[in-house]
């Protein structure tokens, strides 16, 4: 599968895949439902890793594979130091509903700090993205999803030889 098929995949299928995996919506599709009790640990492992990057005391966090902001949402509602996210997805569909779920949350939170989610190649931004946000945390997704961003595993040890700073598998 290409960039372009996984992308397109990815845009049909993201929102009922995230909603299957850390919520318990009625209107997710049979397969999804079927799928739902092999995505339990998700939940537990997304707490964990805001845990983690709490604790640590990141500033700044690049999240590679951010989905639809559901460990976003957590982690700006969690840290209170946190000051700037950044949030990449192969999927469009993924990036506008993270978007405007972070936006709600700040807004409703009163709470400020730069927050950029946008879609694109992993490799070559990684490094300069960390560097140019200065993050004390790179966070990538282990999931066992196929292609894109989904599939960080092919991209993991070059992020983990690159990054400028700790990355956080979960």
């Amino acid at each position: 599968m290409d960039s372009s098929q996984q992308r397109s995949f990815w845009d049909r299928h993201i929102t009922s895949w995230s909603d299957s995996a850390y919520t318990d919506s009625k209107s997710v599709p049979f397969v999804e439902r079927i799928a739902r009790p092999f995505r339990k640990h998700l939940t537990l492992r997304q707490h964990l890793a805001v845990e983690i990057v709490v604790n640590s005391g990141a500033t700044s966090v690049l999240d590679l594979g951010c989905g639809t902001g559901d460990f976003a949402v957590e982690l700006i509602g969690t840290s209170k130091i946190l000051k700037n996210y950044w949030g990449m997805d192969i999927a469009e569909s993924a990036i506008k509903e993270a978007r405007e779920r972070i936006t709600f949350l700040q807004e409703e939170l009163h709470i400020g700090g730069d927050v950029l989610i946008e879609t694109g190649d992993v490799a070559p931004t990684v490094r300069s993205v960390a560097e140019d946000w200065q993050a004390n945390v790179v966070v990538i997704g282990r999931g066992q999803h196929a292609g894109g961003l989904r599939g960080l595993r092919a991209h993991a040890y070059g992020i983990l030889r690159e990054s400028p700073c700790p990355v956080a598998a979960i």
